[in-house]
């Protein structure tokens, strides 16, 4: 009799563990789609135009913005390698 009181009460806490442990993985999966979700935020900037003293504003998400300023950075470096303009870091 004891021996099946003892196979319930494991049985449970396993069955316990299981459920919290699907709630972690649930939980975890919404902290990364928040962390997408304020990452694809929409952010606007207000750039200078050439040829006049106005602004525009533009308006894109935060992920476009970091691929337009990464590729910036990128065109910046090849510029100074190709024109000799010292070493890159």
């Amino acid at each position: 009799m004891a021996g099946k009181r003892l196979l319930v009460c494991v049985l449970g806490l396993a069955a316990a563990f299981s459920a919290a442990a699907d709630e972690s993985k649930n939980s975890s999966a919404e902290a990364a789609d928040a962390a997408k979700v304020k990452e694809d935020k929409v952010v606007c900037k207000k750039i200078k135009v050439t040829g006049t003293h106005f602004r525009k504003r533009i308006c894109q998400k935060r992920s476009v913005w970091k691929e337009i300023e990464e590729e910036s950075q990128r065109a910046m470096d090849e510029l100074s390698v190709t024109r000799g303009g010292g070493t890159v870091n």
